[in-house]
């Protein structure tokens, strides 16, 4: 999912992104995966156990094509976003 977020994020130009609580990796490869130039991340995380989950999650993923594998997983989105006409607002179902 975060993936799909951070393909909405991106923009021609390069962007630094922060990750303040870094965790294992999740967002960090998302935003990787969608295009990020990674160099140009800055990572934070308190636990020395989750730098080294995320290290290691992040040098796996760096070779996977991402549109390969959600096609292969059929990845389907299931929560489409619906836009009423007589409003200004977006529900999410």
């Amino acid at each position: 999912m975060i993936y799909k977020v951070a393909q909405l994020l991106k923009s021609p130009n390069p962007q630094n992104v922060f990750f303040p609580f870094s965790g294992s990796g999740s967002e960090i490869i998302g935003f990787m995966k969608a295009g990020f130039d990674k160099e140009l991340f800055e990572c934070s995380e308190l636990s020395e156990d989750y730098v080294e989950i995320a290290h290691k999650r992040i040098d796996y993923w760096e070779n996977v094509d991402m549109e390969e594998y959600i096609e292969s997983k059929k990845l389907v989105a299931v929560a489409p976003i619906v836009v009423k006409e007589d409003s200004n607002e977006n529900i999410l179902f």
